[in-house]
């Protein structure tokens, strides 16, 4: 056989071997990866700046179903799922990056929360939005103590559990303490892990380990709420809130796999503390109304219970974490 024969024949053999997948196959493996980017992981346009999993995890489904649709043609081999897999990824990295860049350009960032502390404004100045509002004095026999205890799935008590009021005080103000809570990184984690500051109150945050790092907080939902770089040199960065946002992730974007997540409960009142070594916890001169409590530990999860605190002094309470 000359050499000219040998060559069609491997060009033929070749087109026998690939494409193996008809369009309709390729079209509906597209399809399902790229609904699997936009809603599998949660909506991508919910969390801009947490999209990870989704792009990461909508590759991988590409090459299973890939070797999936070439195994029940009988035709797969590493060659045919090689360049089908990169077909269709390189494919949907088109479709989905154009996405992305959309969003970014029709949704652009919107300004954190949070913002480096100003200089207080000069005396006589007119009330600006930046004034807050005074805090409220409540008249004698109008408060309340609420004591209780966490405990764990297994009813052991947690140790060093966050309890919190989480709702029925926002009609009131709180004077926001003056000393600030401070939030460094280790290299390996933010410490302390679960932190908690008030509305008003400066937080400040810095890199201890002389290495460049971000601080991102999330809410449950992944929605974004800050993002600010920690230099190496170990400058602080002063942060104030000004309003609540319950409890929030704390993770660094740079080594985010080398680093353990921490927990900032940022909070319009001082009503809180952590469960002792038998689980117990205290609450004092809590306004009286209805309020609810809520105990959180990050391996665990939270519970919440409602209590409405009107002529007694004192209420006790369970919180039993399940997860």
């Amino acid at each position: 056989m000359s050499k000219t024969d040998q060559a069609i024949g491997g060009a033929t053999a070749w087109k026998a071997r690939y494409p193996a997948l008809s369009i309709l196959e390729r079209l509906l493996i597209l399809s399902i990866a790229v609904v699997q980017f936009l809603i599998g992981h949660g909506a991508v346009w919910s969390k801009p700046f947490n999209w990870d999993h989704s792009i990461v995890w909508s590759y991988v489904t590409i090459a299973v179903l890939v070797a999936l649709a070439l195994a029940r043609r009988h035709r797969l081999s590493p060659v045919t799922w090689l360049l089908h897999t990169v077909e269709l990824a390189g494919i949907k990295f088109i479709l989905t990056a154009g996405f992305l860049l959309a969003f970014l350009i029709t949704h652009p960032k919107r300004a954190a929360p949070a913002a480096e502390v100003l200089p207080p404004a000069p005396r006589g100045e007119a009330a600006t939005a930046r004034e807050k509002p005074k805090p409220t004095i409540f008249a004698e026999g109008s408060l309340a103590d609420i004591r209780g205890q966490v405990l764990g799935g297994d009813r052991q008590p947690v140790v060093g559990a966050l309890v919190f009021v989480s709702d029925g005080l926002n009609q009131f103000a709180f004077e926001p303490p003056t000393q600030p809570v401070r939030l460094q990184n280790d290299g390996k984690q933010f410490s302390p892990s679960i932190a908690v500051v008030q509305v008003g109150q400066p937080l400040v945050v810095r890199s201890a380990n002389h290495e460049l790092h971000t601080m991102q907080m999330m809410k449950s939902d992944r929605s974004w709420v800050l993002n600010v770089p920690l230099l190496a040199s170990g400058q602080e960065r002063v942060l104030e809130f000004d309003d609540a946002k319950r409890i929030v992730s704390v993770e660094c974007k740079v080594h985010q796999a080398r680093e353990s997540q921490g927990h900032l409960a940022i909070l319009n009142h001082p009503f809180h503390t952590f469960s002792d070594a038998d689980g117990r916890f205290a609450l004092a001169s809590v306004p009286k109304g209805t309020v609810a409590i809520t105990a959180f530990d990050p391996a665990r999860g939270e519970s919440s219970m409602s209590v409405r605190l009107r002529g007694q002094e004192k209420a006790f309470l369970v919180l039993q974490l399940k997860r």
